[in-house]
């Protein structure tokens, strides 16, 4: 680290170290939208119009990304991420 620090508000590198709140939340937050597009994709679709079943399965794809890249970030936090 060069010296400079954030504010932890701006999800600067005080707000990545010690496990604080702004880590926790976007974790949290990963999880719950990588569980909504995963379990239940066509509600999300319906929102902007008539879903496919391909948009469907690209959401269900994107969901278990976030859940999995939620899990690795819950197992080794890595700064770069937040």
């Amino acid at each position: 680290m060069t010296g400079r620090r954030w504010p932890a508000a701006t999800g600067g590198p005080m707000a990545r170290v010690g496990g604080g709140v702004v880590p926790r939340l976007s974790l949290l937050t990963r999880m719950c939208w990588g569980g909504t597009l995963l379990l239940a994709p066509r509600p999300v679709l319906r929102r902007l119009g008539r879903p496919s079943p391909l948009a469907v399965a690209t959401l269900r794809v994107l969901g278990a990304r976030h859940l999995v890249q939620a899990a690795l970030l819950a197992r080794r936090p890595a700064p770069a991420a937040f």
